[in-house]
């Protein structure tokens, strides 16, 4: 192992990995994690040159991270397919839209600045799991690393077609900018408009932001002509707190079976939410 590379073992958790960027890994670590994690997936796909989706969270030095790690996933012969800044959600959808091989986020979720991390994962939908986790342990620390030619490329606004939609929402007050802290991903489908994905950090909810994202939706469907729009929520343990948002949108239910509601919204009857302390700044 170099002498100049840096990566502490105790990074390596359950489900994903985290370190404090140069204290505990430094850019050679993220490299050899790349190498690592790159060994791995060509291991668990039985490919040569396996797709790896991989993307960056809003922390000004993430993107310094993803390079690293991208170097050592190309030395592998990993493909990358790099979506830029997103959040973890859209790095999963994007595994399923473009049909890669494995994910890669550079992220290190709710921690403070100066954290880092990866969250990755192989089975379309799976994040590493424990036994996922040891094996990546192993193969970085010991350096069984594979080796190939791997390639790169930018996917810029790859879900931004005719047919599909993507806001994404960055937020601030006066006590700091949040970064990136929310996606919706819209599929336009006869003349209406289906929320395929609504994902907002815990950071910001109870704030009033959903209903001014909300707002903003519904208004530029308006103007776009679509009459309806639909959307779906699904329970789950982490996204009850929100399982009357459509319905306090306006929406209405149109099909309810067990742990699953679809609703449907007539646009012209759309009641905009007072959030008046809320401005508008579009990128």
């Amino acid at each position: 192992m170099s002498k100049n590379l840096k990566i502490d073992p105790y990074g390596f958790r359950e489900y994903d990995a985290r370190w404090l960027y140069e204290k505990d890994i430094n850019s050679d670590g993220i490299t050899n994690l790349g190498k690592g994690l790159g060994t791995q997936i060509k291991i668990h796909t039985q490919k040569n040159n396996p797709r790896v989706i991989v993307g960056h969270d809003y922390r000004s030095y993430s993107e310094e991270i993803k390079s690293a790690l991208k170097k050592g996933l190309i030395s592998t012969g990993c493909h990358i397919e790099d979506v830029g800044l997103s959040l973890s959600p859209m790095v999963y959808f994007a595994q399923f839209n473009l049909n890669a091989d494995a994910v890669a986020m550079v992220t290190a979720s709710h921690n403070e600045n100066g954290w880092t991390g990866v969250k990755m994962g192989i089975k379309k939908g799976l994040t590493h799991a424990p036994e996922e986790m040891k094996e990546l342990k192993d193969i970085t620390l010991n350096e069984k690393f594979s080796n190939g030619e791997g390639t790169e490329k930018q996917i810029e606004n790859y879900l931004n077609s005719h047919l599909t939609k993507v806001f994404s929402a960055s937020v601030a007050d006066k006590f700091g900018d949040n970064g990136l802290t929310a996606i919706v991903i819209v599929a336009l489908e006869s003349g209406t408009a289906n929320i395929d994905t609504f994902i907002m950090s815990c950071r910001i909810m109870g704030r009033t932001i959903e209903y001014a994202i909300m707002n903003y939706i519904v208004n530029y469907f308006c103007e776009a002509g679509i009459h309806f729009i639909e959307a779906e929520y699904r329970e789950t343990a982490k996204n009850k707190p929100v399982s009357e948002f459509y319905e306090h949108c306006g929406f209405k239910i149109i099909e309810s079976k067990q742990n699953k509601k679809k609703y449907r919204l007539e646009v012209n009857n759309f009641k905009q939410h007072e959030v008046g302390y809320i401005s508008y700044e579009n990128n």
